[in-house]
């Protein structure tokens, strides 16, 4: 039976007792006093029960009080514990406990306090600068420009007169489609809207995503730094999502044992507890481990932007000697069409000529062969007439020699 039980039945047996009391009374009292005595046993009983309900409330109260100041003690330490971090050295079982409360809640404590953590936000806030997370996409010009709507932080704190430049990264996630867009210069400034002009001519590739984007952008206003523990603790799976395939292998190799292969400039000393060795500690050092070379994403996009440039001024020069070419190409055709009309002609002609040529061949030779024979005969009568003449020089000889003899015989007969 519990208190408030009991209560009521004692106040029910006051009551009865108390009826019974006036009845009595009232063979020698006044009905007045009768009356009156029987509300003050009413009275007091209704006293009695708001009495114990009072001190049962006070009770609870008192209980629930006490836990409550065990709670916000307990809070405070933890409080406390968060601002100042671990120090093994002063640890005390008190701090332990907190602690341990605090990892049942999914709270880790770290060695460094919260005013360290937020001396390293603040460093780190500074080195990324101002940052507007998911601005609304209103409009993408032609050439690039766009306007949006800024919903965070509120007001923006961006001014026309200082010339802010910012990098445009579609929201979400890269596995997603999200892309990086370009850099920006901020043009023109209202209460929740900026208006983005690039920084440089974009190339029709870049201009091309630029204008396809339909989803929200985060701008900075610096460009993000490359740093070592941003891919720590990823898979080869997971960088495979994030990065290139071209240059996936030296990501999965960052931080890992390094080979004798590897550039001496890409590797770096630890000594015992995987403290970096200091120039000069080379004896203490007891491993070797790769270090992929960090990028300098604002200057590698700006180059690419001036090489994607200078391919497109490269590309219309070879589009335009091309078309040249092309033009060359088909004069070229044309000429190679007329001389190869020409080269028939001429090889038809060539076809006669060699004809002629043979029948004037053919008819030289017979011209030879009549040549040497009367080369012959004018050699045979050569050789005749050279043999006639001797005959005859013998004969006018013989002749002569006879006309003397006979001159000479003819004084003589007339003597």
């Amino acid at each position: 039976m519990d208190l408030k039980s009991g209560i009521l039945i004692g106040l029910s047996i006051s009551v009865l007792l108390s009826l019974v009391a006036a009845y009595l009374s009232s063979k020698t009292w006044q009905i007045a006093h009768v009356i009156v005595v029987f509300f003050i046993f009413v009275a007091s009983g209704a006293y009695w029960y708001l009495a114990g309900v009072t001190v049962k409330i006070h009770n609870f109260h008192r209980t629930r009080i006490n836990q409550l100041r065990e709670q916000v003690a307990m809070t405070e330490r933890q409080i406390e514990a968060m601002k100042t971090g671990i120090n093994e050295a002063t640890m005390s079982e008190t701090d332990e406990t907190v602690i341990a409360a605090l990892e049942q809640e999914g709270i880790r404590v770290l060695n460094s306090s919260i005013r360290e953590t937020e001396t390293q936000i603040y460093r780190f806030t500074l080195d990324r600068g101002r940052f507007w997370p998911e601005a609304e996409l209103d409009a993408v010009n032609a050439d690039g420009s766009a306007t949006l709507t800024i919903t965070s932080p509120l007001p923006h704190g961006i001014r026309a007169e200082d010339e802010v430049v910012v990098f445009a990264f579609e929201s979400g996630e890269t596995a997603e489609g999200a892309r990086y867009m370009s850099g920006f210069k901020v043009t023109g400034v209202d209460e929740d809207r900026i208006t983005l002009t690039p920084l440089a001519q974009l190339s029709p590739r870049r201009l091309e995503q630029v204008t396809a984007s339909r989803g929200n952008w985060d701008l900075y206003e610096v460009m993000p730094v490359d740093r070592h523990d941003v891919f720590a603790g990823l898979d080869e799976q997971d960088l495979a999502e994030l990065i290139p395939p071209g240059s996936l292998p030296e990501y999965v190799k960052d931080g890992q044992i390094a080979d004798p292969t590897d550039p001496p400039e890409r590797v770096q000393g630890y000594k015992v507890g995987g403290v970096l060795a200091e120039p000069g500690e080379e004896e203490r050092v007891v491993e070797r481990r790769y270090v992929r070379q960090l990028r300098d994403y604002e200057y590698e996009y700006m180059y690419l932007a001036a090489r994607s440039t200078l391919l497109k001024v490269d590309m219309e020069r070879i589009s335009t000697d091309s078309k040249r070419l092309q033009e060359g190409l088909t004069k070229t055709e044309a000429n190679v069409a007329v001389r190869t009309t020409e080269k028939e002609k001429l090889t038809y002609d060539l076809q006669h000529f060699q004809q002629e040529l043979q029948i004037v061949t053919d008819y030289l030779a017979a011209l030879n062969r009549s040549h040497a024979t009367l080369l012959n005969q004018i050699r045979t009568t050569y050789l005749n007439t050279r043999e006639l003449a001797a005959k005859l020089a013998e004969v006018q000889l013989n002749a002569a020699e006879e006309i003397d003899r006979r001159t000479d015989l003819a004084p003589t007969a007339s003597r």
